[in-house]
């Protein structure tokens, strides 16, 4: 888990939002219920 850790830190969450095919806000609210 510490190496995707690290590979998210790289990517940015516009990228990783468009690889999940979701949008940044999605992302964001995901991100923000942890």
């Amino acid at each position: 888990m510490k190496e995707n850790g690290a590979l998210l830190q790289r990517i940015s969450l516009a990228d990783l939002a468009s690889y999940l095919g979701i949008t940044q806000v999605s992302l964001s609210r995901i991100r923000a219920m942890k």
